[in-house]
């Protein structure tokens, strides 16, 4: 599909029971010239399927799983930040669909750490999305905010869009604007819950000889204050962290791991469990090398308490 909702090619394959097939684009689509960059593919079968991309920017590769069709009007992303920090300049870009059969009317807000929303020039950004059409999407530009390539100053929060009906699935990608470097992709989040695993802990030195951190972003789209209790597991299922604090209605805590349990600083394996009392919220963790060349992003997994 071009960025329109235009069907530019269409194949075939058949899988076996439990069958796997992996393609490049320009094998499954042979006669589709070279992609412009915008554009996004859909399958469909008469059972269930589960798929994944995997796309390189640059010298950078990320990937993204496949996503359903969606019956939820809101979406979120516990992390936003355009602008520099130390001698990175921070992006933050939206990939939006359409997949319902009617026009539908998007906002999207900027929502500082402390819940109010953020003084900037469009804030909220309002935007209309034709039946399956695509927007790729930059945040310094959705928002009126100064080039992320070359402000000097870091504007972070979280963002919470919301549609006028069903049909909205979306992506959000985190980079460096000035020259990539790194790039970590991952769905936009639907289903606030209370109870979460974060899959995954890399905190100090690994067997390649790099350093490398694991950083966790929480939202708090509650309407009312979350007790946090955040608890860090080794791979043998031993406890070594329990921090707890308060997010309050609307809020933000993007923090690595030894900001959070300081007597962390070396752990490498193990996963994380997020409790939050008084409501629901949305996270994901990211982790990567020091220098930045690899980053990646997993969403949180729900699970029941």
């Amino acid at each position: 599909m071009d960025e329109l909702g235009n069907v530019q090619a269409t194949a075939t394959r058949t899988l076996n029971p439990s069958g796997r097939a992996a393609e490049e684009l320009s094998s499954l689509f042979p006669g589709l010239a070279a992609s412009p960059g915008s554009g996004y593919v859909v399958l469909s079968s008469e059972q269930g399927l589960a798929g994944y991309q995997l796309l390189k920017s640059g010298a950078s590769v990320y990937s993204l799983p496949a996503q359903p069709g969606s019956e939820k009007t809101t979406l979120y992303s516990a992390q936003f930040a355009s602008g520099r920090v130390g001698n990175i300049q921070c992006l933050t870009e939206f990939n939006l669909i359409n997949t319902s059969a009617q026009i539908r009317n998007l906002q999207l807000v900027l929502v500082g750490d402390d819940g109010s929303p953020r003084v900037a020039p469009h804030n909220p950004a309002g935007f209309t999305l034709a039946p399956g059409q695509q927007m790729l999407l930059r945040g310094d530009d959705a928002f009126g905010l100064s080039n992320a390539a070359f402000s000097l100053s870091l504007v972070q929060g979280s963002v919470v869009m919301t549609a006028d009906g069903p049909g909205i699935i979306g992506d959000v990608l985190f980079g460096n604007a000035i020259g990539g470097g790194f790039v970590a992709s991952l769905p936009l989040e639907s289903t606030p819950a209370s109870d979460l695993i974060l899959a995954q802990v890399v905190q100090g030195s690994v067997g390649f000889g790099k350093a490398c951190f694991t950083g966790a972003a929480l939202y708090n789209p509650s309407s009312s204050d979350l007790t946090v209790t955040v608890d860090v597991y080794s791979e043998d299922g031993s406890k070594t962290g329990t921090p707890t604090f308060r997010l309050v209605k609307g809020g933000r805590v993007s923090k690595t791991l030894p900001e959070l349990v300081p007597s962390i600083t070396n752990q490498i394996r193990g996963y994380i469990r997020i409790h939050a009392a008084g409501g629901s919220l949305v996270a994901f963790e990211l982790f990567g090398a020091q220098d930045l060349s690899f980053l990646t992003a997993v969403p949180a997994q729900p699970i029941a308490p």
